[in-house]
């Protein structure tokens, strides 16, 4: 023992005794390991709880897109009906036929597939192509039942593609724009003798060529 140290600390005693009875007992960390548990339980549990809601969550918006996906389904739906009864009552005004309206929308289509148009091109084309003489239903009795035009009253029929351009004219609906164009210059001709706009080769648009070679077509 250092004297100078029994000296100055004469009630310390510096020999350690290490033996078992001088260890630190289990008890005294079972507060520690305790607490990391009940942490450890806590987080557990928190994420059981993030994950079901995560569950829920997307099972709630499995059922919003299923509903979306039903609703826009049915609007679809009611476009095409309604576009197929504007067809009709524009052949009944005129006195064509129902399967008209049929083989213009499928002969359009089917053309359009066939020089090599895309899918949704072709989808379009097949709804719009019927609706390409609708202005007519804004002429009177009187010029649909004259079997030959002098040149004035031939003018006023050829007003009947404006008429239904207007009628169809939409921003935000490709089948309406599409029927619109269609309307407007469906009987334009390749040479520039057709009308409204004398228009000639691809200056008319390849909605309403199609049109006027399945609507001559069709009449043959």
């Amino acid at each position: 023992m250092n004297e100078r140290l029994e000296h100055l600390f004469p009630e310390i005693d510096f020999e350690l005794d290490l033996d078992e009875r001088t260890l630190p007992s289990i008890d005294h960390f079972a507060p520690a390991q305790s607490d990391q548990a009940a942490r450890i339980r806590e987080l557990t549990a928190e994420r059981t709880a993030a994950y079901g809601q995560m569950q829920r969550m997307m099972a709630d918006i499995n059922r919003l897109r299923e509903s979306e996906q039903r609703l826009t389904a049915s609007r679809q739906g009611m476009m095409t009906d309604m576009l197929y009864r504007m067809a009709l009552l524009s052949e009944y005004r005129k006195g064509g036929s129902t399967e008209s309206v049929v083989r213009i929308g499928t002969l359009a289509a089917l053309l359009a597939h066939a020089i090599g148009q895309p899918d949704a091109f072709c989808d379009v084309l097949q709804l719009a192509a019927p609706l390409h003489d609708i202005g007519e239903i804004c002429l009177p009795d009187a010029l649909l039942n004259v079997d030959e035009f002098d040149a004035s009253l031939h003018h006023e029929v050829q007003v009947h593609c404006l008429l239904g351009a207007r009628l169809l004219a939409s921003a935000n609906d490709p089948v309406l724009a599409t029927a619109s164009v269609i309307a407007e210059s469906h009987h334009e001709r390749f040479d520039g003798s057709g009308y409204p706009r004398a228009l000639r080769g691809e200056d008319i648009p390849l909605a309403a060529r199609i049109v006027a070679c399945v609507d001559v077509f069709d009449a043959l």
